[in-house]
């Protein structure tokens, strides 16, 4: 079974800036594994001066490179969201490679793929996710690492709950795959709605309770699963969005934050993982760049 490692990266076209530090501590990572790692950014719509980013991302890949990272860019020519984004980069890779998740506006820790790749490769499936650190942005409270939800408990809570973010999590693709990958068309909540959907496969769950991962700026807004209907909809509740943001269904339609919306009432925008690069309405893939 092929073992290939990637972290994927889904990046708005404002938060491209941000980009370098979490690359850097992606490079970092793969460095202290001391194996390849293919590190995928895909860049969720076109950006402004669009010529001028595209020679900033290729000179930081560039100078990125090295034996044990390379960075492969993503350009999408309109936004589809940050589940479908990783969806486009999924799609193409092989069911037994690992996959772990980074926010470009967070950090790897520096044994992050070091604590997760061993136990993920000693399974021929597993769920295996670890502990955050979390840093504010202007603020004067210290670093604190996330409290973190026990083995056992992790199902029953996803029922009601999404106690993990994507940053924390490493798994087979093919697991992804098989579960239909992240709804594209839910802008919160989607990584909670797929953790679900892979643990109803009953894998082994594996707990690191070191940090595998920093996240920064805003720890606390982390979506919530309100609760679950009888045939396995996740509903969501007001609650549920980031309500510094507005709400998008599809067509781009903005919907009533005050509403509760179901994720089956959301039509697929890839359907499955093979058809993914049908991608939302309206959206094309542009190019891919490799720096290797």
């Amino acid at each position: 079974m092929s073992n290939q490692l990637h972290v994927v990266t889904p990046v708005a076209p404002r938060d491209l800036g941000k980009l370098h530090a979490c690359v850097m501590s992606v490079r970092e990572a793969a460095s202290r594994l001391g194996r390849p790692v293919d590190h995928v950014v895909v860049v969720d719509g076109r950006p402004e001066s669009e010529g001028l980013t595209r020679d900033l991302v290729r000179t930081l890949g560039i100078g990125a490179w090295s034996s044990t990272y390379g960075l492969r860019v993503f350009w999408l020519d309109a936004p589809v969201g940050p589940g479908n984004a990783r969806n486009v980069a999924i799609a193409g890779f092989d069911p037994g490679d690992l996959v772990f998740f980074i926010d470009a506006d967070d950090l790897m820790t520096p044994d992050s793929l070091v604590l997760r790749v061993e136990p993920l490769e000693a399974r021929e499936r597993a769920f295996c996710y670890g502990a955050i650190r979390a840093e504010y942005e202007n603020s004067n409270e210290p670093p604190t690492k996330a409290p973190l939800i026990a083995a056992d408990r992790l199902k029953p809570a996803l029922q009601v709950c999404n106690p993990l973010i994507p940053n924390m999590v490493g798994v087979r693709a093919g697991q992804i795959q098989e579960a239909g990958g992240f709804e594209p068309y839910l802008v919160c909540g989607e990584d909670g709605n797929l953790f679900r959907r892979m643990l109803d496969k009953d894998p082994p769950v594996v707990r690191v309770d070191k940090p595998v991962a920093v996240y920064r700026h805003r720890y606390r807004s982390q979506s919530r699963l309100a609760s679950l209907d009888p045939h396995g909809a996740a509903l969501f509740h007001p609650k549920a969005f980031h309500l510094d943001k507005a709400v998008y269904g599809p067509m781009g339609q903005e919907l009533d934050p005050t509403a509760a919306v179901r994720a089956a009432d959301f039509a697929l925008a890839g359907g499955p993982m093979d058809k993914v690069a049908v991608l939302a309405p309206g959206a094309e893939l542009l190019s891919v760049e490799s720096f290797r």
